[in-house]
């Protein structure tokens, strides 16, 4: 029964549907309709040159946007850059500092044995010609 209820309700929203229509073609087929249509297709374009205008807008923004982004992103790695390379060189003249202070050190510290063992021998020298002398 129920089914039957609907397919009389169907046929009713057709009809209404169609009464709409033809309606809507009446009045738009009118000079007010036609005046109506053109305030409408004034109002699309205008929307539309709108929507290209900010779209527009909005891409050149992003482009500047990102070509700072960009700009910012070379300026901190070049900066970053000059730093590691400042500091490398800081640290190397660093280590050569110490090498040099250590090879001094070591070469001091072989001069001072030298004269050590200089000085042995010739107490040893003379030792041995003291008792050479004696016998």
């Amino acid at each position: 029964m129920a089914n039957q209820a609907n397919k009389g309700g169907g046929f009713f929203t057709f009809l209404v549907g169609i009464a709409a229509g033809a309606a809507a073609g009446y009045y738009l087929s009118t000079e007010e309709g036609r005046r109506m249509r053109e305030r409408l297709g004034d109002k699309s374009r205008t929307l539309s040159n709108d929507a290209a205008t900010f779209a527009k807008d909005t891409s050149a923004k992003v482009n500047n946007n990102l070509q700072t982004a960009l700009e910012q992103s070379r300026t901190a790695v070049n900066d970053l850059t000059a730093t590691v390379k400042t500091r490398i060189d800081d640290y190397s003249t660093n280590v050569r500092q110490q090498v040099d202070k250590t090879s001094t050190s070591f070469q001091e510290g072989i001069e001072r044995g030298r004269a050590k063992l200089e000085k042995q021998k010739a107490e040893i020298e003379t030792l041995v010609k003291g008792e050479n002398n004696d016998n």
